[in-house]
């Protein structure tokens, strides 16, 4: 290509764009192409390409020619306006040539050419967004054009404004309200021409700019709110009017040119009324009346052009790819007469949810109540589909598309939440008239009906999820007196006879439409609360029928609903004879239904097992090897894959079916497990999961099945083991194997060494211990897969010392502090279960010490929460077995580097701040149990190191009301008190002790499975703390998060030497009832053993240390009164002269609220209350 500049380049460009756009020749137009990529360097081209696309005569105003290169310059732009743009590529374009493309391009927008004119603002648009500040004037300068020229709409205002349009949204906040001032009178003058004079399509445009800009102001209102208000109120006085008069003009598909005008209103009214209603509330009535015109008058057209085919009276599949359909805005977005209206009910949402205007709007309820039904109807494209496709189906019902049913549903919600009873009552009501007309409308032998009943239904099930207080509960309206609970009886009653109806005509009688059946069915299981005894059991066996049908999916999709709401309620003697067919229809499911569908029958299989276990045994043998196939189909479907685990859990926990399963699943499962290479994705990940399940309902038998056959393999997948590279970098395969590991040690205790046997020889488990030996010469020795393999080990099977050696050498390696973090973020929970579980090996010398020392730098080195509470609960439990006083005195031994790269540290130094500031970490019923007892034997303990050790206590600036985080570090930062350990050590308990609901949840989970999982009992903090101090600022900036200690109280100082006067926690006056009931409680002895594997080089007069309980088939720990040793602990101290001011002090570092309940626990006055327990 010639130099870019000249008449030769000139030509030279305009012959490549030619070719491009017309050549036959394939290879002439990549020539061409490649020629048009080279000329970037070339000084001149992009300036070329600017006077081609604005000067017809250079192309005999070829238009395809100059719109081709206004987009190769939109592409130059881009990518090499400006070094500092997102998306650029070397080299920039120099200075003269970006200041002569400014120059030109303007010109293009008052071509005559709409295509030539859009592409040259698209240009002018990208160099405004490659560089913000580089064009000063552009905005007022466009402005200009469109005050000048108006009068005469030329070309040029409608490339201005097609060129704002594509601006408006990128217009810098300082610049918008001069901006707004100057632009929005003239843009009323062309928006609000409606003679035929201005074409729709500029109209549009200005309306556009318009949204753009009073969307813009709305986020600065945020800030800046009386600033916009004083802006806004008379820019938008004069646009009211004309966006109520487009939107209650009446709507017409015969012309739908207008249709992109009256969206825009739409939104454009949304957004005002969302944000603006206060100072333009003298408008809210004639806005009001114009959204309710269009409202009442469209749903005709709904019905006719989309609800009602031909066969049923309507139009809605001859135009189905007519004008109604496919048209598309400005912006790309569809815009058909669907979407106007789903644009109307966001408005009318938007007026609902203002309650200064609640009084205007419930007058109209009933009506708005009784149209909102028929807007519900599904169009004639939806019924087609539905019955054509079960996945669409199901996938409509739960996503919340964008469609007029949808929005009726939103719409109903709204008025459930803005009137409560009273729009449920004008709800019931419209139900009742809708169904009464389409049983007329059946009887006169309309073809369509079924639609509107179908609706009804639908509208009646939307309005019974929004019930206040739900819609089983007698209370209503909140519980605010006699009135609201009689009406909600009343409409209670009105809905029980509407499911009789709903059982006598659409679920007993012959069959209608499959689409009508399913909502039926769909109802009966939202009404399920109030449904009577003699209700329930007709609604499932109709399910039962539905199930086992040959009718369309919905049917079948209604039934599921209904089995999964029913199932766990109904009475045993009306779910046992129908369990059996209900299998069948399930079973029949899971062989052929699509995976939106499957998931559905997988849930609803659930709550059938868990209601009637006896007849999930009987349906076992034939249900079994579908759900295996289902679940190892979709294996690697996050929501599938979790849906069948879940039934086959609840299936391992029958015990009729916990053998079986395990005899079908451990063999294959197992092979997958010991040769984990080359396997699909996501398969062993599965597979681990799967074998976490069956280990989990703890039967002996099956846990030395998996163990036999899966130990070997688990310790060659994690960290240093010959299997560890087939992990990905999320670690998501160790973490599997570190949980089934985790689970097969608390299940089998001492007795999972002998029962892992099996599964190694002494090469895999010197590779696994990273020995000498390579990796390529162990080879795991070959194991049996049958559930009773365990029971005859072979000869080269591994000493129960080999097996505990490679263990803890496993667990070492995922301890070390240079390891990955997130790969080994379950290597506390290992560390734990060692100590909890192997008690003989584990909580011995020199074991102990090491795993302490290990779990303390690992400690120190990590931040993840999950590996930070499962260290700290491993570190618990060590306190326990050796005794609270020699495992201070260990860490207090222990030298480790500081944090801050300082001289080192004690390890008591670092660990106990991190205890006591981070104990919230600990997940899992008996986790939180261990660090509640073992910082209470810490305290009882009388250490002087808990006094000799300082923490953080509360922070300075609390009393001086809430700052933020900018606000903080202008202060110099975070200031915070300092105190001993053991006073934040008592204020931890305390907390402890008075989150009541925790404990009552731990314990109930604690009771249910005694599988400390830790999925579901985190240990979080009050939610009343966080009252005290999360309001914002008027800045908007977040606060800082707060510790749970930091609550407001008394700013008393707490330091070392304030506790000097005998406060050295000897004298807390445990009276010898309250230490004997502890001791039985814990089995503890009352001074630490000579032998105790962390006091075994030393004597402790202090301490009080636990030793470890004898093996019981429940742990001691899930059966104690956490509560009641708590406040036994606590209520001493009151009393005591010498430590009434250290419980004072203690308590002050909670916050009031907290403060108050810890004080009505130890008086003994609030529910709950351990007086009895004790």
């Amino acid at each position: 290509m010639a130099s870019a500049g000249g008449s030769e380049g000139v030509a030279s460009i305009v012959r490549c764009l030619q070719s491009c756009l017309y050549a036959v020749d394939g290879e002439a137009r990549k020539a061409a192409e490649r020629q048009l990529e080279r000329g970037v360097c070339l000084s001149g081209f992009s300036s070329t390409l600017a006077s081609i696309a604005t000067e017809g005569a250079l192309t005999n105003n070829d238009v395809g020619v100059r719109q081709l290169a206004a987009v190769l310059l939109k592409q130059v732009i881009k990518k090499h306006w400006s070094a500092e743009a997102p998306k650029f590529e070397a080299p920039e374009l120099p200075r003269e040539e970006r200041t002569n493309i400014q120059a030109v391009l303007p010109n293009g927008l008052s071509d005559t050419s709409s295509k030539v004119r859009t592409a040259v603002a698209m240009c002018i648009a990208a160099i405004s967004k490659a560089d913000p500040d580089g064009w000063p004037g552009l905005v007022e300068n466009l402005v200009g054009a469109i005050h000048a020229h108006r009068a005469s709409m030329t070309p040029l205002v409608h490339g201005a404004i097609r060129c704002l349009s594509l601006l408006s949204n990128d217009i810098d906040e300082h610049y918008l309200p001069q901006m707004a001032r100057t632009l929005l009178p003239e843009l009323l003058h062309v928006a609000a021409d409606s003679s035929g004079a201005t074409p729709e399509d500029l109209r549009a445009s200005a309306l556009s700019i318009f949204y753009d800009v009073i969307k813009s102001l709305a986020v600065m209102g945020a800030v800046y709110q009386r600033q916009v208000r004083d802006l806004l109120v008379p820019l938008v006085d004069p646009w009211l009017p004309l966006l109520c008069g487009e939107v209650a003009q009446p709507l017409s598909v015969q012309d739908t040119s207008g249709w992109a005008v009256r969206m825009l209103c739409l939104k454009s009214l949304t957004q005002l009324i969302s944000y603006f209603s206060k100072p333009l509330q003298q408008h809210m009535q004639r806005v009001m009346q114009a959204s309710w015109e269009m409202y009442t008058s469209s749903l005709g057209l709904y019905q006719m052009h989309l609800v009602l085919g031909p066969s049923e009276g309507g139009l809605a599949s001859e135009e189905a790819e007519g004008d109604l359909y496919g048209k598309m805005d400005l912006e790309g977005n569809t815009l058909d007469l669907e979407s106007l209206l789903a644009q109307l009910f966001e408005l009318l949402m938007a007026l609902i949810g203002l309650p200064r205007y609640t009084k205007i709007i419930r007058p109209a309820l009933p009506e708005m109540s009784y149209l909102v039904v028929s807007y519900m109807q599904m169009t004639a494209s939806q019924a087609t589909e539905w019955l054509e496709n079960p996945a669409q189906y199901v996938a409509d019902e739960e996503d919340n598309t964008f469609t007029v049913r949808v929005s009726g549903e939103l719409l109903i919600d709204s008025l459930m939440q803005a009137f409560n009873l009273d729009a449920a009552g004008a709800l019931v009501d419209a139900v009742e008239r809708r169904t009464q007309e389409a049983a007329a409308s059946q009887a006169a032998g309309q073809a369509g009906w079924w639609k509107l009943r179908e609706a009804a239904l639908l509208a009646l099930g939307c309005c019974v999820a929004s019930f206040p207080g739900g819609v089983g509960d007698g209370r209503g309206g909140g519980g605010r007196g006699q009135r609201q609970r009689a009406t909600m009886a009343g409409l209670q009653s009105r809905l029980q006879l509407l499911v009789d109806e709903v059982l006598r005509a659409d679920l007993q009688g012959p069959l209608i439409n499959p689409l009508l059946v399913g909502r039926a069915m769909w109802l009966a299981a939202r009404l399920q609360p109030i449904l009577r005894p003699d209700q329930q059991g007709p609604l499932l066996a109709a399910a039962a029928a539905g199930l086992n049908s040959h009718l369309p999916s919905p049917v079948k999709i209604g039934a599921c609903r209904v089995l999964a709401s029913l199932a766990p309620r109904v009475p045993a003697e009306v779910l046992g004879p129908l369990a059996d067919s209900l299998y069948g229809g399930l079973l029949a499911l899971l062989t052929c239904s699509g995976e939106e569908a499957l998931n559905l029958v997988l849930e609803s299989m659930v709550p059938l097992v868990k209601a009637d276990p006896t007849a999930a045994a009987r349906a076992l043998p034939a249900l079994l090897t579908p759900l295996l196939q289902v679940w190892s189909r979709y294996v690697t479907d996050p929501l599938l894959a979790e849906s069948s685990l879940e039934v086959l859990a609840v299936l391992a926990r029958v015990p009729q079916c916990l053998g079986p399963l395990t005899q079908q699943v451990l063999p294959v499962v197992a092979k997958v497990v010991q040769q984990p290479r080359g396997q699909p994705d996501g398969l062993v990940e599965g597979c681990l999961d799967l074998l976490a399940m069956l280990v989990r309902p703890g039967k002996r038998e099956v846990v030395a099945a998996v163990a036999a056959n899966c130990c070997g393999p688990l310790l060659a997948l994690l960290p240093g083991g010959p299997a560890a590279d087939v992990d990905d970098d999320t670690g998501t395969l160790t973490h599997g194997a570190v949980e089934l590991l985790v689970e097969l040690v608390r299940a089998g205790g001492e007795d999972f060494l002998s029962w892992a046997a099996p599964s190694m020889n002494g090469a895999a488990i010197v590779s696994v211990q990273g020995a000498t030996s390579s990796p390529s010469s162990a080879s795991l020795s070959p194991m049996s897969t049958s559930p009773t393999g365990c029971h005859g080990a072979p000869a080269s099977a591994a000493s129960d010392a080999a097996i505990f050696s490679a263990l803890l050498s496993t667990t070492l390696r995922m301890l070390d502090p240079a390891a990955d973090e997130y790969r080994t973020c379950l290597a506390g929970d290992l560390a734990a279960a060692l100590v909890h579980c192997l008690p003989s090996r584990a909580a011995v010398q020199p074991v102990l010490g090491e795993l302490l020392e290990a779990c303390c730098r690992k400690l120190a080195a990590s931040n993840l929460s999950p590996l930070v509470g499962g260290l700290l609960a491993a570190l618990g439990h060590m306190a326990l077995v050796g005794g609270a006083g020699g495992w201070l005195e260990a860490l207090g031994a222990m030298q480790m580097a500081s944090q801050d790269a300082g001289a080192p540290t004690s390890g008591l130094q670092i660990v106990l701040p991190l205890l006591l500031e981070r104990h919230s970490d600990v997940r899992g019923a008996l986790a939180t149990r261990v660090i509640c007892l073992a910082l209470l034997e810490m305290l009882q303990s009388r250490h002087p190191l808990l006094m000799a050790i300082t923490v953080r206590g509360k922070r300075h600036d609390l009393n001086t009301g809430v700052r933020t985080r900018r606000q903080a570090a202008a202060a110099g930062g975070e200031q915070w008190m300092v105190v001993p350990a053991a006073v934040k050590m008592a204020a931890v308990v305390a907390e402890l002790m008075a989150d009541q609901r925790w404990l009552g949840e731990e314990e109930a989970d604690g009771s249910e499975d005694d599988d400390d999982d830790g999925d579901d009992d985190l240990l979080t903090a009050d939610v009343d703390e966080v009252d005290d101090d999360s309001d914002d600022d008027d800045d908007g900036e977040h606060l800082e998060e707060d510790d749970s200690m930091n609550g407001v109280g008394n700013d008393v100082t707490v330091a070392r030497s304030g506790f000097d006067f005998n406060l050295t926690l000897s004298g807390k006056g445990i009276n010898q009832l309250e230490q004997a009931s502890i001791d039985a409680h814990i089995n503890r002895s009352p001074m630490l053993p000579v032998h105790s594997a962390l006091g075994s080089s030393y004597s402790n007069e202090y301490d009080c240390g636990l030793v470890h309980a004898q093996n019981q088939q429940k742990d001691p720990l899930m059966s104690m009164d956490i509560l009641a040793h708590l406040v036994n602990a606590l209520r001493p101290l009151q009393h005591q002269p010498d430590s009434a001011a250290f419980l004072t002090a203690a308590l002050d570092l909670l916050p009031a609220k907290k403060q108050q309940q810890v004080l009505q626990l130890l008086a003994g006055s609030c529910d709950g209350s351990p007086e009895g327990a004790a």
